[in-house]
């Protein structure tokens, strides 16, 4: 069992074939912690395997007992494991895991670095998808502890975070309200303008970018008051074309608030977000995209500069 929980590719389709996988759920209500944390490390590689192998270990009742273990006094050690062997437990179906989500809401309030960033893992799981999975998500009460979250010193556990913050932004227009109310603003646009490590700059901004693509327009005002701009704009020198076509249609939707804006008679006559988006710089940014390699891009940043200047 020592060499199935620690090879880094065990024989897992051995194992499996040799049908045992049903005596490691039975070991997790071992009395010997040593045993239990064996199966748990054991039952987290298969099902990392494939969801073909993950679907085998849940459908022999692994869930429940992984649970109770995560509810008794053990040592962090353990905590550590089961929460990673959690996470593997965490890809759709949905349905078949949902009921994990009490579990890491607890979890995600854990002092120790590693359970933070497996529990946030798990969550990041389970809020992609639809709007009932992003509302049992918030159900669970994650946002305040997540607004914490963003602020913590390791990369480990911030980006995890963010993943759950980018998919909650896609959801409906009640559940981007409750990321607004959770306060989750403030510590997402601190690490754009403050977080020098590309992998957070750019999940942050993606997390802006779909709150911008989905968000009502008392929202995308909210946001541009909030200093939105200058990280869309800063996508717009990125290598990869995927970032500068984010970077383009947020800022063509902020820029289609404030065109709303002036025809409502709002703004006295001018658009606003085309004003405060070319004091930015980013108009003469656009006009070099005009000539970009990239097909989609040149004519994106053509069609914005014909229709708002």
């Amino acid at each position: 069992m020592k060499f199935l929980s620690n090879e880094c590719r065990p024989p897992i389709e051995d194992v499996i074939q040799a049908g045992v996988v049903p005596r490691f759920v039975e070991l997790l209500g071992s009395p010997s912690d040593y045993v239990r944390e064996q199966a748990v490390l054991v039952l987290g590689n298969i099902a990392a395997v494939s969801l073909r192998c993950r679907d085998l270990v849940l459908g022999h009742g692994a869930l429940l007992p992984l649970l109770a273990l995560l509810n008794e006094p053990v040592s962090c050690s353990m905590l550590r494991n089961a929460t990673w062997t959690l996470s593997r437990f965490c890809k759709p179906p949905f349905d078949q895991v949902k009921l994990v989500l009490p579990t890491l809401a607890r979890l995600i309030h854990s002092k120790d670095e590693v359970i933070l960033a497996k529990a946030c893992r798990a969550l990041s799981y389970l809020s992609n998808g639809t709007n009932d999975k992003i509302q049992a998500v918030i159900e669970a009460g994650v946002l305040g502890r997540l607004a914490e979250l963003l602020m913590h010193p390791s990369p480990s556990v911030i980006t995890p975070a963010l993943y759950i913050v980018k998919h909650i932004f896609t959801g409906n227009d009640v559940q981007i309200q409750a990321i607004i109310e959770a306060n989750i603003i403030a510590p997402l646009l601190h690490l754009l303008q403050n977080d020098d490590k590309y992998d957070i700059w750019i999940q942050a901004t993606q997390a802006i970018s779909n709150a911008i693509s989905g968000g009502t327009h008392d929202l995308i005002r909210f946001l541009v008051s909030q200093g939105c701009i200058v990280p869309l704009y800063n996508f717009l020198y990125d290598s990869d074309p995927e970032v500068v076509t984010v970077g383009l249609q947020g800022l063509e939707n902020i820029l289609k608030v404030g065109e709303a804006d002036k025809n409502m008679g709002i703004t006295g006559g001018v658009n606003l977000h085309a004003q405060l988006i070319d004091a930015a710089l980013c108009r003469e940014r656009i006009k070099d995209l005009r000539y970009h390699g990239n097909t989609e891009i040149s004519e994106k940043a053509v069609e914005v500069l014909e229709t708002y200047w």
